[in-house]
């Protein structure tokens, strides 16, 4: 799965778990209440466990049978299964603002993909999103003509919550 979470095995089934900063508070709060009624506990605490880490929180969903499909899913296949409200929580966990340039760039991390995967997520968001984007390197960067589009985009989307003030 794309992003900050994860499918875990356990037994025949798997459960989605997923952290977020302690910065990231409200964030994981805001994936966390969509997702509350398949959870198994509260948000637990994690205790950085490297001087360069930020103390974690983290949910977990319920073993589901459901789930076991996502499992077998490619990356390809998750990709074309994404829509903009994914795409944007894809920003969220893995972009970030650039103030390289004068008007500076929105830009996402693909670290993970190959580059068949990173052409389809660029074509992808490009289509779902309604604007214009472009890969370079391991990075997807929306052209910065798009940046208060996709700005108004988050805060409708997500209000002002500490990711948003954070990547954006």
């Amino acid at each position: 799965i794309l992003g900050d979470g994860n499918l875990k095995p356990n037994g025949k089934n798997y459960y989605y778990r997923e952290s977020h900063s302690v910065k990231e508070r409200e964030y994981l709060l805001y994936k966390y209440n969509i997702m509350k009624e398949i959870t198994t506990k509260r948000i637990q605490f994690i205790k950085k466990r490297k001087i360069t880490q930020n103390n974690q929180l983290l949910y977990q969903t319920k073993n589901i049978v459901s789930l076991n499909k996502f499992s077998r899913m490619s990356k390809t296949d998750v990709i074309k299964k994404l829509n903009w409200f994914g795409i944007c929580l894809l920003f969220l966990d893995d972009g970030w603002y650039s103030s390289s340039s004068k008007r500076g760039y929105l830009k996402l991390s693909t670290g993970l993909l190959n580059t068949f995967e990173i052409k389809l997520l660029t074509s992808k968001i490009n289509s779902e999103l309604n604007i214009e984007s472009y890969n370079i390197n391991q990075e997807i960067v929306i052209k910065s003509k798009y940046n208060k589009w996709v700005t108004f985009l988050f805060l409708e989307i997500f209000g002002d919550i500490d990711i948003i003030k954070k990547k954006i």
